[in-house]
């Protein structure tokens, strides 16, 4: 609550000043009223009880209004403080890129430079080939464009870490570290310093003890003395004097060293414990971090899988039944085309051999009609020509010659049928592709047959030869 009432502001810290006067008061008046009657206490108490309340919720309510100022306050710095990170990032970036493309015109220049085109052999006399500059400018632009922007772009990069640094608060951790280094090369110094005064504290006690031993040996020595030992001993007298400051002095500085070694000790102690907690409170907040980063993502891709699953894919089955449709209805279309033209030359090959059989019969016909008139007429000139020879009477004899004669018809008739059936094999199998595996030919049963036992014969005849 102290720390909270010197953040308010003037208006505030006279608002309770007024409420702790009212308060007094209440306490002055309800103590001077307390012997009178209960009547007139009451009556005075319930204004006073309201005017604190209402004054408590005013305070209670500008704390909270102040305190919600401050957030907001901070919330724009900090806001304020990314937005300008982010700009100075993007400038940067944009410098770099424009940094790209000045090198690159640059380089353009410098081929049109005459101070740089010299490119001359004293020795052989000959243009000397495939220099840096030409092999540069035989490149791509758009291949000298990209080596330039990944340039920059590493650049941006290091600028881009540099920045989630900043916003994450690694960059304080990693100056903290810094000055732990600082700090421990501090120390070694101070280290090698405070070895170097104690050595001289030793040497100048050991030279003060030496001169007191001597002047302990001429004292004792007094009734003999010579006029080089009372100089001697003048001299040591003050040797020993100013040995005994030297030596206070060099205790001082010893001390004073010793004293900074144990605060930068004390303090190096101090900046590696910080490190080490801010370094954990960095890992967790990175952990945090990162938890709800693979919650994120696993929500999203858990968004995608249902949207995949509940409206791309029905939509891709209906497209892809749509296409099989599409495709079985031309197919089939196709297939029935085909299989139109298809009974169409048979039902015209069918007419042909109807046709033609008809012709062969009626030929047939005509010709066995031409030997009944042929017969018919010899039988007449042979009734009108008289015979020597005895006339028998026609009985078997003349129904066996009949017979022969319609069986002999009859043997013409299938001859010639078998003739044309096997001229209709010979033009179906001429006919047939034996390199289009794709083709279909028709073959009635009695074909088929026919045209095996056409082969078997065949392969038993080469097999005999």
């Amino acid at each position: 609550m102290i720390t909270r009432s010197l953040s308010l502001p003037g208006r505030t810290l006279i608002q309770s000043r007024t409420l702790l006067n009212i308060i007094s008061s209440y306490r002055i008046t309800s103590r001077q009223f307390n012997t009178t009657g209960n009547g007139f206490q009451q009556s005075n108490e319930t204004p006073l009880k309201k005017k604190i309340l209402e004054s408590k919720k005013k305070l209670i309510n500008e704390q909270k209004w102040l305190e919600t100022k401050l957030k907001l306050s901070s919330f724009k710095k900090m806001t304020k403080s990314f937005r300008d990170q982010s700009k100075y990032h993007i400038d940067n970036m944009k410098k770099s890129i424009r940094q790209a493309n000045e090198k690159i015109a640059a380089q353009e220049k410098e081929q049109q430079d005459s101070r740089l085109n010299y490119n001359e052999d004293v020795n052989t006399h000959e243009k000397i080939k495939d220099l840096p500059s030409e092999r540069e400018l035989n490149r791509k632009k758009w291949s000298r464009k990209l080596e330039f922007y990944l340039d920059s772009l590493q650049e941006t990069l290091f600028t881009a870490t540099r920045a989630l640094n900043d916003v994450t608060g690694y960059s304080s951790i990693q100056k903290l570290r810094n000055s732990i280094l600082i700090m421990e090369q501090k120390l070694d110094t101070i280290k090698k310093e405070v070895k170097v005064c104690k050595s001289e504290y030793a040497d100048a006690i050991e030279r003060r003890t030496q001169s007191q031993k001597e002047l302990n040996e001429l004292l004792q020595r007094k009734t003999s003395w010579s006029p080089t030992d009372l100089e001697r001993f003048t001299q040591l007298y003050k040797d020993d004097s100013s040995n005994s400051k030297r030596e206070s002095k060099l205790k001082e500085k010893v001390k004073d060293i010793e004293l900074k070694e144990e605060q930068l000790n004390e303090e190096l102690y101090r900046a590696i414990l910080t490190r080490y907690h801010e370094e954990q409170i960095w890992s967790d907040k990175i952990r945090r971090t990162s938890t709800w980063g693979t919650f994120l993502l696993m929500g999203m891709n858990i968004f995608l899988f249902l949207i995949l699953q509940l409206l791309l894919e029905p939509w891709k089955r209906r497209r892809l039944t749509r296409s099989f449709e599409d495709k079985v209805k031309i197919a089939l279309d196709k297939y029935s085309l085909e299989h139109n033209l298809k009974l169409a030359e048979m039902i015209s090959e069918n007419a042909n051999i109807k046709a033609r059989s008809d012709d062969i019969k009626k030929g047939i016909l005509a010709e066995l009609e031409e030997e009944d008139s042929t017969s018919t007429v010899n039988s007449e000139e042979s009734q009108l020509i008289p015979s020597p020879i005895k006339e028998e009477p026609i009985g078997d004899t003349g129904l066996l010659v009949a017979g022969a004669r319609s069986a002999n018809e009859r043997i013409r008739i299938s001859f010639h049928i078998l003739l044309n059936w096997f001229s209709q094999l010979a033009r179906k199998l001429k006919r047939l592709p034996f390199f289009d595996l794709q083709k279909s030919t028709e073959f009635t049963t009695l074909e088929v047959y026919i045209y095996s036992s056409i082969v078997l014969s065949l392969g038993t005849f080469v097999a005999r030869i």
